[in-house]
């Protein structure tokens, strides 16, 4: 249900409501519809305040501080790190330059933090809602959370105990990767993945996979050539 649903079924003219109720002698009494119409002002403001108040809380439309409010009831921040190319350094003279490959400091960390935008902010308050509602780290369970926190979908193949590689599309940003094996730590426990995994369980590797790499070439009638897959090991 989008928002112009949501009003058009839960808003009202109380106005016009209070009118049609009336008896049928007193309707067309202009002093009695004034004053019905001046009380029923104030209550029609304080209904739409409340309507208002509904779907700023609600998540698929909050906005701003309404958002924060959110996010810290689930406990998501609106800091994220942000693994971004653009603050690199870069050559000045991107013309005459032989190559424009951006560089950075040796000992320096290559990422940072910046504050999320509102979408990007709501779709990591699903993730984690969805996170927080994790029981048994099931692929399912693994494939939704990442699904609503950052609208792709993904595989995850056991390769041991307590080992997987995860499968993604080959055009899958590489910010989106780095946080998806993003390892973090804190002063309760330390490797937690982004990704809701069992307790000890790690991630070994990753493998994008071409959209069209298991389909035969059926149209020009020769034999298959296969797209090759990539495979990167973490470990």
């Amino acid at each position: 249900m989008s928002r112009a649903d949501y009003l058009r079924e839960y808003g009202r003219d109380l106005s016009a409501q209070a009118c049609e109720r009336q008896l049928y002698s007193l309707r067309h009494s202009t002093v009695r519809a004034g004053v019905l119409h001046a009380q029923m002002q104030q209550i029609q403001a304080l209904y739409d305040t409340l309507l208002n108040v509904l779907i700023g809380r609600d998540l698929r439309w909050a906005q701003g501080h309404q958002l924060d409010v959110l996010g810290r009831i689930v406990g998501q921040s609106r800091e994220v790190v942000s693994r971004s190319e653009a603050a690199w350094l870069r050559v000045d003279d991107g013309l005459g330059a032989p190559d424009n490959a951006p560089a950075w400091l040796a000992g320096v960390p290559s990422f940072g933090n910046h504050l999320a935008g509102d979408d990007e902010y709501r779709l990591r308050i699903y993730g984690k809602v969805a996170k927080n509602h994790t029981r048994h780290s099931s692929l399912p369970e693994v494939q939704w959370c990442v699904r609503q926190a950052f609208g792709i979908d993904c595989g995850l193949q056991r390769t041991g105990p307590l080992e997987g590689v995860l499968i993604v599309r080959d055009n899958l940003p590489r910010y989106l990767f780095q946080e998806l094996v993003s390892v973090l730590g804190d002063s309760r426990a330390e490797c937690q993945y982004l990704l809701p995994l069992p307790a000890g369980g790690r991630l070994v590797g990753i493998i994008f996979r071409p959209p069209n790499g298991f389909a035969p070439d059926l149209d020009s009638g020769v034999p298959d050539h296969a797209v090759p897959v990539v495979v990167i090991r973490l470990a």
